[in-house]
């Protein structure tokens, strides 16, 4: 049976995998990186809000995750991948250390499917 719209194929499967490898972010002076996920992956529209973050820290900076402003704050120590399933569309990236660069961060985002919701903790 065919998936008919966008709501079946939420339920059934979820949305696709969005993948992010961040540039490096610089220590001191600006050391974020913004990632609006609507204009870095417009396919990603169809399935906004994205509800699950998988961050790899492959690096030896602490990192601070921010999602969809101020107020949702995650850490993500050094050489340590985080799983956050909370709804975002945009997050912001912020590199703790004070004199090293981050190189080698990378994002996976996606929508869940529905009856995940239920079985994943946040």
């Amino acid at each position: 049976m065919a998936i008919k719209n966008r709501a079946e194929t939420i339920v059934k499967s979820g949305s696709d995998s969005f993948t992010y490898p961040v540039p490096t972010i610089t220590a001191g002076g600006a050391n974020f990186e913004s990632v609006d996920v609507e204009t870095i992956f417009p396919r990603s529209r169809q399935w906004l809000p994205l509800d699950f973050l998988e961050v790899q820290n492959n690096t030896y900076c602490a990192l601070a995750v921010y999602l969809n402003g101020p107020n949702e704050l995650y850490s993500v120590p050094a050489y340590m991948q985080k799983r956050i399933t909370k709804p975002f569309r945009r997050l912001q990236i912020v590199n703790l250390s004070p004199t090293d660069d981050a190189a080698g961060i990378i994002l996976h985002m996606k929508r869940l499917p529905k009856e995940t919701e239920k079985v994943v903790e946040p």
